[in-house]
């Protein structure tokens, strides 16, 4: 999930083309939560900010971590918002969601995402 349809494009091409899984992007925040929980994926890789001031990411991973449902969904967040991350991670109940900083290398978001899924990277 993220407003950025070039990041999209990119996660598609790695995710679905290089690493052979099944790709689901998203560029609309309203609903993102109940789409969660309908396909219950494997892992999210979502951005905290929707835009400069709208902090939509925030409310979608709040929700999903506050929601039994989906709360044991691994949740990756992407962003080149690292300071606001950092300052509201602890809000997150007490759990744990890697960060990548954008810019990122293709191989540490693969790493990261192989992590989540509680494998290590071929």
């Amino acid at each position: 999930m993220d407003d950025d349809p070039g990041f999209l494009e990119l996660m598609r091409d790695l995710f679905a083309g290089t690493e052979g899984f099944e790709v689901i992007t998203r560029k609309e925040w309203t609903g993102a939560d109940e789409l969660v929980r309908s396909l219950r994926p494997d892992v999210v890789v979502l951005d905290i900010m929707a835009g400069p001031r709208d902090p939509a990411g925030w409310y979608t991973l709040e929700t999903l971590r506050g929601d039994p449902r989906t709360r044991n969904v691994p949740v990756i967040v992407c962003s080149a918002s690292g300071a606001a991350f950092d300052e509201r991670h602890r809000r997150l109940m007490g759990t744990t969601v890697p960060f990548v900083p954008k810019p990122f290398q293709l191989d540490e978001m693969v790493r990261t995402v192989e992590a989540a899924l509680g494998r290590s990277a071929a």
